[in-house]
């Protein structure tokens, strides 16, 4: 992440769209996917300058090579600026 403030877990939403079906992501286990953080201090929130990777939880999301997912992130019911779309392989 970009920004100057933290990104409280709590608040952010993730969702991941391949064609009509929407996942839920969380950073706790039991999901549709999950998402791990990497270089941060705090477990509850997404910190500036810290990566997250989103994986397969509980649901099979991508199965066919160069799928394209759409990814949507909101804090407090607002879009978080970025890329809304990636290929997967």
């Amino acid at each position: 992440m970009t920004g100057k403030d933290d990104l409280a877990w709590s608040f952010v939403k993730v969702t991941l769209s391949v064609g009509d079906n929407i996942y839920t992501c969380s950073v706790t286990a039991g999901d549709d996917c999950t998402i791990s953080q990497a270089a941060g201090s705090n477990d509850n929130a997404w910190e500036p300058g810290e990566y997250i990777f989103l994986s397969e939880g509980t649901a099979e999301i991508c199965s066919a090579q160069g799928c394209d997912v759409g990814i949507s992130v909101t804090n407090g019911g607002h879009t978080v600026a970025g890329d809304s779309s990636q290929m997967v392989n």
